[in-house]
């Protein structure tokens, strides 16, 4: 009846990936490749950074759906291949209507750039003995 490990037992249990956080991630790529297109269709400028944008914005939408709960490893794959599929088709469909993108290794490193920074965001844990920037705790 006593389960002589019960922590262990209960941490190796998988945890469901959150489809919600992860579908609302994928919308914020898709707002974020609309937001792309149309900026680019109307001004005709590069906009360098939003290569690498897809992928912290899908960080951010998760983060803030989840309440700052680190992500799993396939949450974490999922998002990283939502957004590398945002920034292809936004890269494919900003170069479709004729405005050039910064030189490939430029913009390589943006989105390599950008899929890190995502990763570590998703990764890092939540701060939760309110002793971080902004808290408002004081520290001793």
């Amino acid at each position: 009846m006593n389960d002589p490990m019960p922590i262990l037992s209960q941490a190796t249990t998988p945890r469901p990936m959150a489809v919600v956080a992860l579908a609302l991630a994928a919308a914020g790529v898709a707002a974020t490749v609309a937001l792309w297109v149309v900026l680019s269709s109307i001004t005709g400028l590069i906009y360098h950074f939003l290569p690498g944008a897809t992928f912290l914005v899908a960080a951010w939408v998760f983060r803030q759906v989840e309440h700052g709960r680190r992500a799993g490893w396939p949450e974490l794959a999922v998002i990283g291949a939502t957004g590398a599929t945002g920034t292809i088709l936004g890269g494919v469909l900003v170069a479709g209507m004729g405005r050039e993108l910064d030189a490939a290794p430029v913009t390589w490193l943006v989105v390599i750039a950008g899929a890190l920074i995502g990763a570590l965001w998703l990764r890092r844990g939540a701060p939760s003995d309110g002793d971080h920037p902004g808290s408002g705790a004081q520290r001793s």
